[in-house]
């Protein structure tokens, strides 16, 4: 009997506590909506160069993140991380900075200071070497903070508190008993010495400690102010606030399970909500009411869910000392995306919601739906894939168009019409009242008519073929459409199932220029028919164009546009280009308010390539969904549109050369001129700037250009590479100078001046032993200028000398070519003179000495030629022998033809080499007209790449066999004596029957 009382005692209990605690433990566990995540960059232990376990993150005033890693100090300038290892390789636990810009380091046994050297190198010293406390160690430093006004920081371990004043003179505070150091008030350090539950709290002022008894009471482990003068107070795994010397009952944080813990706390949004980090589920974030109001974890794309601390930079981001790596959440943005993780691991191009509250979205892998209160997306592998559009109906109906049509009811899948020949490219539209569903395709406009709860099969509205890339309906199921990119169609649907379109195409005269549809999309808003080709118009019935409507502001009709989206609020969303590649988002939204057009933009360059294609407006109206190939994101419409940031500020970080560092980049390089040693002709220059910001995707978008004055005519290109090589500089004054850009915004200019003196021939000595060579130099100079004197005269008497023997040519040319000829006239004469008698003989001797006279003119003439030094050209020579061949030829009735090169370079061709071309053409040319009996000739002439010269003449004459001699064959052995005389060589070729070739080769 008192075996049974116990049970149902038992049973009663356990009921009890599922009808009263239940309840209250299932809301603070229960999963708040879920609504994307920040965007994330992780780092690896590789990438960071240092161990997988961290500790601490700070920023300090410099701007660079500095983080706690059990390797050493990593450092990171945005661009590059640097690890920066501790006296007796001591591992770090908590960073602080101060004004001076020196980084304060606790770690185990110590506490180090890094400061800038001379060459602005950080240098780690220990400033605890000489404390002395009983038991001789100083423990590990876990917790640091600075006193008001940062004119001392604390460092405190398990039972050790150490004061470092500004002149980094280090003194105990307090030792042998328990501490924990917080922040209060106004950042008042709080110390609580003692065990529990005999606590005694101390506030630090002045490096004094001030009790305050009011705060004895209180057990946490982290504490941040709460924006209201008070603090919120988090234990391993529960929260309270304090406030006015109250504070309020102590309550589980919701969402960690039984076996989590916070490891630490960072206030966002000015106290407005509060990140925890968790020892195994990642980031916690609740509000100041202690409201659990999202999650970040692996599933977003954290490296790990064990978060050792948390850290803030002045750019709105969230840093995670993480057990495996390191992560920035991109918390201060008003943009979020959802990770595979979540269950979008493909892109969206459908998005709609339904009266139960789920979102849907679509794509090339099918339906996925998250209801209300879900944190991820689950698969619905009864809806089809390659789905384009969703359309939610007033009755709780979803139409899924893909390769094929299916509606869903109340979340249930309705019986599927399946094309496996198509794919949808849009939207369904409903037609007469609802009964027809119109849905684009890659082939033309599919038409299914209900049937029941479902949908009949696919039918091909008549008359519109071709890839439908937008539908829109208008007034009286008029269907508008641009078709294959090319042009826009307005189609008249009749009958009433199976329907026949009547397609009245519009071209440019209507408004639709052919030459801009590639990418253009018909939509109804307002009551009417848009057109967005890049541009914004709107159809006018009474005009039957397209106009640009005088209802929206002349700034906003000018922009390019792209996708545009009516949504059911009344709004146009159109995706406005910010960049010439289009990969940024910009998203311009209009709206009528009293008969005009309202626009508000917004600016979303960290969000590329994401190619919006669907869009969804929550119930209220307070965040967008966009849908793209890159994913899916969700924009919080009441926040200010956008995220202002800053340009980002260069720093030169390193100058090196041959691996000996110059400048160490940890203070500015101000305008002062640095030396450089002798032989630092190559110069490496590393560059960061503390700027944080990713897209998406987590990728920077920093870009750098430099160039160094007196060396660079212009600034390089805008480069991701966070360094710039030189190598081989001379002697001389240099800048370097640095600026950064992110997403087309540039910041200021950083320099670096320095100086690289010359060489050692550059210095006195070697200047005199440089002035001694040269008078050296001179002496063989005026030497060889003599010499040069005497050769040149040698040559001019050479020169003389071959005047002579011009002169003994010319003689010798008119001896025996004129004299011949003069006394072949006076024997012609004497003969014609003893036959006056007979009047044939005389004719004859006539004939002959005309003949005669004119071989002695030509002659002359050739001779007259030769000498003349205005014809020492071989363009000259050229027309010369190509008109004698052609006058020649011609008077004998041998057709001619001439092919001389149509670019002749300016050369000089001496009297000698003209003159015995000449005369060996001439031979050619007189053989041709003797033996050949030919018809027609061909004089060519061409120059081949290194200037050798080659003359051709061919005839189609009679030829003659190899080794026949026609006459003396005294001919043929001059053409080649006179092209040996001039260093050249004379061919012949002939056959029988095949004409003749005569091929002269001069080279240059």
């Amino acid at each position: 009997m008192g075996r049974s009382c116990w049970i149902t005692f038992r049973v009663l209990l356990a009921g009890l506590w599922l009808v009263g605690l239940a309840p209250l433990f299932a809301l603070a566990n229960s999963e708040p909506e879920f609504h994307g995540a920040p965007f994330i960059r992780a780092w690896s232990p590789p990438e960071y160069g240092g161990h997988a376990q961290n500790w601490a993150v700070h920023q300090a005033a410099n701007g660079l993140i500095y983080v706690a890693n059990n390797r050493g100090l990593l450092e990171f300038d945005g661009a590059t991380w640097r690890l920066l290892p501790l006296p007796d390789g001591a591992v770090p636990r908590t960073i602080l900075s101060d004004a001076q810009g020196r980084i304060w380091v606790g770690a185990a046994g110590t506490i180090c200071v890094l400061e800038p050297d001379g060459n602005g190198k950080l240098q780690a010293r220990s400033v605890t070497s000489e404390l002395q406390v009983e038991g001789g160690s100083l423990g590990t430093f876990f917790w640091s903070q600075a006193e008001e006004g940062g004119r001392a920081l604390l460092f405190a371990a398990d039972t050790v508190v150490v004061r470092v004043r500004e002149d980094k003179k280090a003194e105990i505070l307090s030792a042998g008993v328990q501490v924990r150091l917080y922040t209060w008030e106004g950042g008042t350090p709080l110390l609580q010495l003692g065990q529990r539950p005999k606590l005694s709290s101390f506030l630090v002022r002045q490096g004094r400690l001030v009790a305050a008894p009011e705060l004895d009471g209180l057990r946490f482990a982290h504490s941040q102010p709460d924006g209201e003068g008070g603090l919120m107070l988090f234990g391993l795994n529960e929260w309270s606030r304090w406030r006015g010397g109250q504070e309020s009952t102590r309550q589980r944080i919701p969402g960690l399970a039984e076996n989590d813990s916070v490891r630490g706390a960072v206030a966002l949004d000015g106290g407005r909500r509060f990140a925890l980090a968790t020892l195994r589920g990642g980031v916690v974030v609740v509000g100041p009411d202690g409201r659990w109001l999202e999650r970040w974890s692996r599933a977003d794309g954290l490296p790990d869910n064990t978060v050792r601390a948390l850290g803030a930079d002045r750019q709105g981001g969230l840093w995670l000392a993480l057990n495996n790596g390191l992560a920035r959440l991109q918390v201060a943005s008003a943009i979020r995306a959802v990770a595979p993780g979540r269950g979008v691991d493909q892109s969206v191009t459908a998005l709609a919601g339904d009266v139960g509250g789920r979102l849907w979205i679509g794509g090339p892998q099918g339906v996925q739906v998250r209801g209300p209160g879900e944190a991820r997306f689950a698969a619905r592998d009864d809806l089809p894939s390659d789905v384009f559009g969703l359309a939610s109906l007033a009755d709780d109906e979803l139409l899924v168009a893909g390769r094929g049509l299916q509606s869903v009811r109340d979340g249930r899948a309705l019986p599927t019409v399946v094309d496996r020949t198509t794919a949808a490219t849009g939207v369904p539209l409903l037609l007469r009242g609802g009964r027809i569903a119109a849905v684009p395709s890659v082939q033309g406009v599919g038409l299914y008519t209900r049937q029941g709860e479902g949908w009949s099969e696919r039918i091909p509205l008549r008359g519109v073929q071709g890839v439908v890339q937008t539908l829109a309906l208008g007034d009286d199921d008029w269907l508008w459409l641009v078709r294959d990119g090319r042009e826009v169609l307005r189609v008249r649907a009749e009958g009433e199932s199976i329907l026949t379109a009547t397609a009245e195409p519009l071209g440019a005269a209507a408004g639709a220029d052919p030459a801009r549809l590639l990418r253009a999309k018909v939509v109804r808003w307002g009551g009417a028919i848009w057109l967005v080709d890049e541009g914004l118009k709107r159809w006018e019935a009474a005009l039957g164009r397209f106009v640009e409507p005088p209802e929206i502001p002349a700034e906003w009709r000018s922009p390019v546009y792209q996708r545009p989206f009516a949504l059911p609020d009344g709004s146009l969303w159109l995706q406005r280009r910010l960049d010439e590649d289009e990969t940024s988002l910009g998203l311009v939204r209009l709206a009528w308010a009293n008969g005009r057009v309202n626009a508000q933009e917004w600016n979303l360059p960290w969000v590329t390539r994401l190619n919006p294609q669907a869009l969804r407006l929550e119930a209220d109206a307070s965040a967008l969904w966009i849908g793209g190939y890159g994913g899916l994101v969700r924009l919080a419409l009441a926040d200010t549109p956008g995220h202002e940031t800053s340009a980002p500020v260069a720093q030169i970080r390193r100058v090196a050369s041959g691996g000996r560092e110059i400048f160490g980049g940890s203070r500015s390089a101000s305008a002062e001129t640095r030396q450089l040693a002798v032989g630092q002709q190559a110069l490496r220059f590393e560059f960061g700037a503390p700027w944080f910001l990713t897209d998406q995707r987590g990728t920077s978008p920093l870009r750098w250009r430099s160039r160094l004055v007196g060396f660079d005519e212009q600034w390089s290109e805008w480069s991701a590479e966070p360094r710039r090589d030189y190598t081989n500089l001379p002697a001389g004054d240099y800048v370097f100078q640095l600026q950064a850009r992110a997403w087309g915004e540039a910041g200021p200019v950083d320099a670096f001046f320095f100086r690289l003196p010359p060489p050692w021939w550059g210095t006195w000595w070697a200047r005199s032993l440089q002035a001694a060579a040269v008078v050296g130099l001179i002496v063989l100079l005026t030497r060889e200028l003599s010499q040069r004197a005497l050769r040149n005269r040698i040559a001019r008497l050479e020169a003389a000398a071959g005047i002579d023997r011009e002169r003994l040519r010319i003689a010798r040319d008119m001896h025996d070519d004129l004299g011949s000829l003069l006394g072949r006239v006076a024997l012609l004469s004497e003969r014609g003179l003893e036959q006056l008698d007979d009047r044939a003989a005389a004719s004859e001797t006539l004939r002959r000495i005309r003949e005669t006279a004119q071989a002695l003119s030509a002659a002359t003439r050739d001779i007259v030629w030769a000498v003349n030094p205005q014809n020492d050209t071989l363009e000259g020579t050229l027309d010369h022998l190509a008109l004698w061949v052609e006058t020649a030829l011609g008077e004998a009735g041998v057709r001619c033809f001439v092919d001389l090169p149509t670019a002749i370079p300016l050369r000089q061709l001496g009297s000698q080499r003209r003159h015995a071309l000449l005369l060996a053409i001439r031979e050619a040319t007189q053989n041709l007209l003797k033996y050949a009996g030919a018809r027609e000739a061909h004089f060519t002439a061409s120059l081949d790449a290194g200037g050798t010269l080659t003359l051709v003449l061919r005839d189609d004459g009679r030829g003659f066999a190899p080794g026949e001699v026609h006459g003396t064959g005294y001919g043929l052995q001059s053409i080649a004596a006179r092209l040996s005389s001039i260093g050249g060589s004379a061919r012949v070729e002939s056959q029988p029957g095949q004409g003749t070739t005569v091929t002269l080769i001069l080279p240059p």
